[in-house]
């Protein structure tokens, strides 16, 4: 082979690798016990490879906020003040500071009668 082919051939070879590690997410089936380990910092490492397969294949509306904890675990503190919503964090990044840059988070919405009734999730980008 000659120089230039064997650049070609490297610099193809290097974009499919890129691609196919850029389209992987690397997501997990949810299951409590991996949902609920902490790492560093309070986060949560799991979470976010699990968040797809946990509002896919868990029938989450309509469980009431007990059978909600008694699936997934305790959320977080709610610093909204909403009485009828809780969050789970799903993933901070502080980039190179203390104040976070990036925030994801799970958040469930509640009727009168502790029923869940929506759940979305919410990004916010600094």
């Amino acid at each position: 082979m000659k120089r230039k082919d064997i650049y070609i051939f490297t610099t193809v070879l290097i974009l499919i690798i890129c691609v196919l590690l850029i389209a992987c997410k690397n997501e997990i089936k949810f299951d409590k016990v991996g949902w609920t380990v902490k790492g560093d910092i309070n986060s949560y490492p799991n979470r976010d490879r699990m968040l797809n397969d946990l509002i896919k294949n868990q029938k989450l509306v309509g469980l009431t906020y007990r059978q909600l904890i008694i699936n997934i675990g305790e959320p977080e503190k709610n610093m909204t003040g909403d009485r009828n919503s809780i969050y789970y964090d799903i993933g901070t990044d502080y980039g190179y500071d203390i104040d976070p840059v990036y925030i994801k988070t799970l958040e469930f919405k509640f009727d009168r009668d502790s029923i869940i009734t929506d759940y979305r999730i919410n990004e916010i980008k600094h």
